[in-house]
């Protein structure tokens, strides 16, 4: 027999089910962020030295090097975003929740959640625009890597975020700032 959240009610299997398939989704996209989190500072790493290195020895260094840091950068960024997201352990101003009780600090939660992820959406739809104009736009970054590749984490983390602040909706509790008066 299946033990549901007691918030959902009676009749929810639906929810319930949906709810669980999205956190295995997030708990995937967890592992991969770690994974590639630390690929990408590995690069960043291993580029920034070998660049430094060129430059002050061999009065060289890699011609592609610069553009490369700089998009990693961006996808350090990004990705971080996503990984902040995660448990809502993001920075927040929270001052009203606090004096709340329980059930009406719950709802408030639930909606600045629901407006977060909105706001994310919103922001994934016209990020994407963005990359399509930079598709037609055919420009390179570099090695021939078209900007646009470079560029795609970032409506990918707004849908990514979008996703888990969706999941914190319908658990606020899990949220790692969820601190209402009574708990």
């Amino acid at each position: 027999q299946l033990i549901m959240p007691s918030w959902l009610g009676q009749g929810s299997l639906g929810i319930w089910l949906t709810r669980t398939a999205l956190n295995k989704i997030n708990h995937f996209l967890q592992s991969v962020e770690k994974g590639f989190m630390t690929l990408l500072f590995f690069s960043l790493l291993v580029t920034a030295a070998l660049q430094i290195i060129l430059r002050n020895f061999f009065d060289s260094g890699l011609l592609w090097g610069d553009d490369f840091i700089q998009a990693v950068v961006l996808w350090i960024g990004f990705v971080g975003a996503t990984y902040a997201s995660r448990n809502g352990s993001h920075i927040n101003v929270d001052v009203i929740s606090r004096f709340l009780p329980i059930s009406i600090g719950q709802w408030v939660y639930r909606s600045i959640y629901l407006l977060t992820a909105v706001f994310c959406a919103v922001a994934a739809h016209f990020s994407w625009q963005f990359i399509q104009l930079e598709m037609e736009d055919g420009m390179i970054a570099f090695l021939n890597v078209p900007v646009w590749l470079t560029e795609i984490i970032i409506p990918l983390s707004f849908i990514v975020i979008a996703l888990r602040y969706v999941l914190l909706m319908l658990n606020p509790a899990k949220a790692a700032n969820h601190n209402v008066v009574g708990e």
